[in-house]
């Protein structure tokens, strides 16, 4: 099978979600799992359509709406999709409905550790070797043993935790909700400019040297939600993308989605300038301010 034709079972499986009005607005993912997301016309956060897709030799699916108690199935075989039927069985949707809750179960979990956890944290140490690396101030971070604690919100609910060690090494919660959290630096209530970025040390770098308020989307992949959910909840803000530059990774990641994230809310973004010379390593800007320090 040709996955690069026309007819490849990803384009036809999106274009069967189209006809009914489901248009998630990331890639499909085909590991047989129930990914949600918004439907188009409903509230900011809200993630009523769900799919599920098994890409293989005879690729299949379902999709559909918990709102409105839509369900389809769909099938690809032999380059050529059946028409799309009402999903009868009620297995499949009792099976779609039990991973569901079973994920939501895992996640609340997680959020409960990540309470725990920060509750027992402590100021975060300034002589911490990520600190000290990335030369910025503790902002919005506590410390628990040898991990810095990046706190995850989501509606203002703590509901995970980037945990980095003594090497730089980053990890979230197990189960823990990433994708719509951010991390707060400063108070966004009332400001005229919030900046949305990608990692913390990033943010802490913008909101120590502009002083506006920002939000840390902690993935380039998470700039989409995040801002739409900043410009949902401070509509008079002027919110502006902080991309970061991966120049050496393919398609460069920080720069497209800042680029999708900036088109989404009607914004623009930024990107860091670099001097002449500058090692193609460097991404971000706070890469760019202790290079600039360096070469000064």
């Amino acid at each position: 099978m040709n996955y690069l034709d026309f007819q490849n079972p990803i384009i036809s499986f999106q274009n069967a979600m189209a006809e009914v009005g489901l248009l998630p607005q990331f890639p499909i993912v085909s590991d047989g799992e129930i990914h949600r997301f918004k439907v188009e016309g409903d509230k900011i956060g809200s993630k009523n359509g769900w799919y599920v897709f098994h890409l293989g030799e005879n690729p299949y699916g379902a999709y559909g709406s918990w709102k409105y108690g839509s369900a389809y199935k769909w099938f690809h075989k032999k380059n050529r999709y059946r028409d799309i039927e009402p999903l009868k069985l009620i297995e499949l949707e009792n099976d779609l409905r039990k991973k569901l809750n079973d994920r939501e179960k895992s996640q609340i979990t997680a959020a409960k550790k990540a309470r725990y956890i920060w509750s027992k944290s402590n100021e975060a140490d300034l002589s911490h070797p990520y600190l000290i690396k990335k030369k910025v101030p503790a902002t919005g971070i506590r410390q628990y043993y040898d991990n810095i604690l990046v706190p995850i919100y989501v509606n203002q609910e703590l509901v995970n935790l980037q945990m980095i060690d003594l090497y730089s090494n980053k990890k979230f919660l197990k189960n823990g909700v990433v994708k719509g959290g951010f991390t707060p630096l400063g108070e966004l209530k009332n400001c005229q400019k919030i900046y949305v970025c990608e990692g913390w040390a990033t943010g802490a770098t913008l909101f120590q040297y502009l002083g506006c308020p920002v939000a840390c989307a902690l993935n380039a992949y998470n700039l989409i939600e995040v801002a739409k959910q900043i410009l949902y909840s401070y509509p008079d803000s002027n919110i502006i993308i902080a991309a970061d530059d991966d120049r050496k990774t393919e398609l460069n990641p920080g720069k497209t989605y800042a680029e999708k994230a900036a088109r989404a809310i009607g914004s623009s973004y930024i990107i860091p300038q670099w001097p002449i010379g500058a090692p193609e390593n460097l991404t971000d800007f706070n890469d760019l301010v202790l290079y600039l320090e360096v070469m000064s």
